[in-house]
């Protein structure tokens, strides 16, 4: 056998003795790990979309705890998570008076003020809810909703918990969490540049919806043109202003602009039901319409609801109805451009392609709070989870890295030529 022979036969034996490979992957025991998703005063849009995202968490082995008020009836809507109630204090119907005024009167932010004097008057009791919660279950992750909820912020750093926060809207407001998920995606937010730890991940859309009533899918066979109203999760409005309405309603169907509406609060399938026209105010009815190419004629009353509004309006989907100023005719026009323009077409459907691309991003959500759960910096995590990743070869007895696996090759197969 010549030198080139003898080389080549042993190359082959070393480099199949090396790549007998056992690559591990992560093999964590997920069924110990805790999180807790916390919510004070965040409605249906703020709630929602995280306990989809706690879904997936929890079908990967995680134990989902949620903290949030109790008009939610979540128990129901989400059986596999441990609900602990924020019960009603004396104070809190002082909050639904503020809600109440900020909807009947022109909103500015200086309407914050009232809401941060609520808040800070709850706080010492939210704290201790979150607090006592997080004992009891052992949490090893909080999930908290951005929306005057600092305590479970606060409750988290305390007990050197790693937190992840959530928002649906761009800003500043969680500078101490660790990861910052924002229910929202460019295309319909303005693009900006943002630090690293602030990832959009919206928009978050449910797996499944009710389905829809005999009696709604038979209005819907029938009607071609149908106008839906959602108002969101909390809605304080004038008669003044749901005559006004009913009667624009009213006359669009005589003028044949529309041939039927639907006014309800009751959540249905993005999937079966695609109105011709939305009246909404809410975060997740926009992102709902946006998902189903549907356009929008948005009534904001308060909060978030203005902003929502200028970049429907902005994006070329939408238009803005005043609730200071309603006027039938103004409504009617409106309804009317917005079924017909050919600009507001085109908008629709390049708005509904990113939403549905887009709104795939709640499973990398759900990677990312697991990545900040199990970050080798954070407190009690496994000093081999890394590790786990890194593919081994099984040498002899013994686990070696596959790559100094491949440099002893390298070297032995260069003495083997210097030496024969």
């Amino acid at each position: 056998m010549n030198k080139r022979n003898f080389i080549f036969l042993l190359s082959i034996f070393l480099l199949i003795l090396v790549f007998y490979v056992d690559v591990s992957t992560s093999t964590q025991n997920h069924t110990s790990k805790n999180i807790l998703i916390g919510s004070f005063v965040g409605g249906r849009s703020h709630v929602n979309p995280m306990l989809d995202i706690a879904v997936l968490l929890y079908e990967r082995g995680y134990n989902i705890i949620l903290v949030a008020t109790e008009s939610h009836s979540l128990s129901l809507e989400y059986p596999t998570l441990k609900h602990v109630p924020l019960r009603a204090r004396p104070y809190d119907f002082s909050y639904i008076k503020i809600v109440r005024e900020s909807f009947h009167k022109e909103y500015n932010y200086k309407n914050l003020a009232a809401l941060h004097e609520f808040h800070i008057k709850s706080y010492n009791y939210v704290f201790e809810v979150y607090k006592n919660t997080a004992e009891e279950f052992d949490v090893d992750l909080f999930f908290c909703d951005a929306l005057l909820n600092d305590a479970c912020l606060d409750v988290a750093n305390a007990l050197k918990k790693p937190v992840v926060g959530y928002t649906v809207n761009l800003n500043g407001r969680l500078l101490r969490t660790s990861l910052v998920l924002v229910d929202t995606f460019f295309g319909f937010e303005v693009p900006q540049t943002l630090p690293p730890n602030i990832q959009e991940i919206g928009p978050v859309m449910s797996e499944e919806y009710p389905s829809l009533t005999p009696e709604l899918e038979d209005f819907l066979n029938g009607h071609k043109r149908v106008l839906y109203v959602s108002f969101g999760t909390r809605f304080f409005t004038t008669i003044e202003n749901n005559n006004k309405l009913l009667k624009a309603f009213i006359e669009a169907i005589d003028k044949k602009i529309i041939d039927g509406v639907i006014w309800t609060l009751v959540l249905t399938s993005k999937d079966d039901f695609s109105p011709t026209l939305n009246l909404i105010d809410g975060t997740i009815s926009c992102h709902e319409s946006l998902y189903t190419g549907t356009p929008m004629l948005v009534f904001p009353f308060a909060y978030d609801q203005a902003g929502n509004a200028e970049k429907l309006k902005l994006n070329g989907v939408g238009l803005i109805l005043s609730k200071l100023n309603l006027d039938v005719n103004d409504v009617i026009s409106k309804i009317d451009l917005l079924l017909k323009d050919e600009n507001v077409k085109k908008n629709v459907k390049r708005l509904k392609f990113l939403s549905m691309i887009n709104s795939k991003r709640k499973y990398r959500a759900a990677d990312l709070i697991e990545y900040t759960l199990h970050d080798s910096h954070n407190k009690g995590t496994s000093k081999g989870f890394l590790n786990d990743w890194i593919p081994k070869a099984r040498f002899f007895e013994g686990d070696v890295n596959i790559y100094v696996a491949l440099l002893s090759v390298i070297f032995g197969l260069r003495l083997i030529g210097i030496g024969i």
